[in-house]
């Protein structure tokens, strides 16, 4: 994505207010742009959501009319900081590649619960370096940091965040949720969500944290999602983005607290009760190894039991390729 995006927020802001639209000549007045950048910032929006925006021809390149397909949710910096207290700070950010990489790009200035939210993610990064799409101003994009003892001390962290997760949405009405191992939430059998943690030792023994999260709540934007992808936009969540952002992180810094603490034994109820994959043949790839059988749930440790035709597997990492 090119510099165009960063005059994205005022744009968007500008169109949010004027459901009826706005001529390029009225936006590039507003925004002090010439046509040619508000345009520029248009395409590059329609790239990222091909959904958000609409464009009406003109007689000129000034006199087109761009307008939202669907009304913006903005993010509140001043109402998720009031609502979220700590430990740590709350930044929102405007349009950023990837909200891990802005965390750990930072871990010498970073403190224990800093979260960062963001409206536009351009370059985001899922499990095994595959790109995790997003709308604009829709979803919920965020990553944590958190510093833990010991590398011993974080086998089940992806665990943990998903089954925050999962307990929020759940305390806000939403039914007909599950976890995938290792690191994904489920809503009505498909992928609503996933999770990435990454890891930086840290000079006295300690692990540097980051807990990248992504949820979708708005739209399916894109064409090109398999259809295993779901959204919580139209299911009746009762209430706005922001109060959802706000539960998510609280939960998710109790969460990194408790867990801390006990280890993974307070969250092995909740996992085993809502887990996705209980009882399914699945293939699970570890590393150059492939491995074939019914998923028995989890261990105390976080690993999936498989049970194969040579005995039941603990497996503490892996990809699951297929659910057969």
């Amino acid at each position: 994505m090119g510099a165009a995006l960063n005059a994205a927020l005022p744009l968007l802001r500008l169109l949010n207010g004027s459901p009826e639209g706005l001529s390029v000549q009225t936006l590039s007045a507003q925004l002090g742009e010439d046509s040619a950048a508000v345009l520029a910032t248009a395409q590059e929006l329609t790239a990222l959501d091909p959904s958000l925006l609409h464009q009406e021809s003109g007689s000129a390149e000034e006199s087109l009319l761009l307008r939202l397909n669907r009304s913006l949710d903005f993010l509140d910096s001043s109402f998720l900081s009031s609502r979220c207290p700590g430990p740590g700070r709350v930044t929102v950010l405007e349009c950023i590649s990837s909200t891990n990489s802005y965390l750990l790009e930072r871990l010498g200035e970073l403190q224990k619960g800093d979260c960062v939210l963001t409206e536009i993610q351009y370059s985001g990064r899922g499990r095994r370096n595959r790109v995790w799409r997003s709308g604009v101003c829709c979803d919920l994009l965020l990553s944590l940091g958190w510093v833990f003892e010991s590398w011993q001390s974080i086998w089940g962290l992806p665990l943990v965040a998903g089954s925050t997760a999962l307990n929020t949405l759940q305390a806000l009405g939403v039914a007909d949720l599950s976890l995938k191992w290792p690191n994904d939430l489920y809503f009505l059998g498909r992928k609503l969500g996933g999770i990435l943690v990454e890891t930086v030792p840290g000079p006295d023994g300690t692990v540097k944290t980051v807990i990248g999260m992504g949820i979708n709540l708005g739209p399916c934007y894109d064409t090109n999602l398999k259809s295993d992808s779901a959204t919580l936009a139209g299911k009746g969540v009762p209430c706005g983005r922001n109060m959802l952002c706000a539960a998510v992180i609280n939960a998710l810094r109790s969460g990194c607290e408790l867990f801390a603490a006990q280890g993974l034994e307070p969250f092995l109820t909740a996992l085993r009760n809502n887990d996705f994959l209980y009882g399914h043949r699945v293939v699970v790839e570890v590393e150059d190894l492939v491995y074939e059988g019914v998923a028995r749930g989890i261990d105390g440790q976080g690993a999936l039991l498989l049970e194969t035709v040579s005995g039941t597997l603990p497996l503490s990492s892996g990809h699951i390729s297929q659910v057969l």
